[in-house]
C-alpha cells in the first residue's frame, strides 16, 4: 500500500502539534490573532467568528485547515525552542470584525483587497445566517447531554466548512455600480 502525500504531510503535522507550542498569527498592525496555549495545544483564535474561516482549526479530531494548514510549517517548526514562529498577515482586525458583522443574518462573504499591492485587508464568509464558526471549539461538546461536537454541528449545515471568500465563483455584487462611478468621475460627470 503506498502512502499518499497528503499522508505524509498530515503525519507531518500531527508530529508539529503534539510536539510544539503553534506559532501565533498577527494582523497587519502587529495585533495578536491568535494566542499560544500550550505544547500540543491549538492556539486560541482572539476574534474566533470573524477570523475562523481564514484562520482555521487545529484539531485532534479533524486535523488542521485554513491558513494553520497553508502555513504549518512556520506556525509549528518555524520557530525556536519548542515554540513556533509568529506570522504578521495583511489583514486588519477592525476592518475584518466590522465587515464579518455586516454579514450577520446573511450567507456570504466580504473581501477588501489594496488594489495597488494585492493585500488582502479583509476576508470574511458566513456559511450560515444562523451559526457563526468558532474553531476554538472545534473539539469541545456542544451539548454535555448529547455528546455532540461542534464539528457534528457544522457538519449537519450544506456547505459549512466552504469558505466562500476563497472558494465561491459568485459574481462580485454591484460591480456595474463601481465602473459606472468611475467612469462619471473621470469623465467630470459626477454632480
Amino acid at each position: 500500500e503506498q502512502i499518499t502525500d497528503e499522508a505524509k504531510e498530515n503525519a507531518k503535522i500531527e508530529k508539529y502539534q503534539s510536539d510544539v507550542v503553534e506559532g501565533v498569527f498577527l494582523d497587519r498592525n502587529g495585533e495578536a490573532l491568535t494566542e499560544a496555549v500550550g505544547k500540543g495545544e491549538a492556539a486560541r483564535i482572539v476574534y474566533p467568528e470573524a477570523l475562523s474561516a481564514v484562520i482555521g482549526y487545529n484539531s485532534k479530531r479533524m486535523g488542521v485547515n485554513g491558513l494553520r494548514r497553508t502555513l504549518y510549517k512556520y506556525i509549528f517548526d518555524g520557530g525556536k525552542d519548542g515554540i513556533g514562529a509568529s506570522v504578521t498577515l495583511t489583514l486588519d482586525s477592525n476592518v475584518q470584525n466590522r465587515v464579518y458583522k455586516l454579514l450577520d443574518g446573511h450567507v456570504g462573504s466580504i473581501s477588501i483587497i489594496n488594489a495597488s499591492t494585492g493585500e488582502i485587508i479583509a476576508l470574511a464568509s458566513r456559511g450560515d445566517p444562523e451559526v457563526g464558526y468558532n474553531a476554538n471549539k472545534i473539539d469541545d461538546y456542544y451539548d454535555e447531554a448529547g455528546k455532540k461536537y461542534y464539528s457534528d454541528i457544522y457538519g449537519a449545515i450544506d456547505e459549512f466548512w466552504f469558505n466562500r471568500a476563497t472558494l465561491a465563483q459568485d459574481p462580485p455584487g454591484s460591480c456595474a455600480k463601481m465602473i459606472t462611478a468611475v467612469s462619471l468621475v473621470e469623465n467630470d460627470k459626477a454632480d
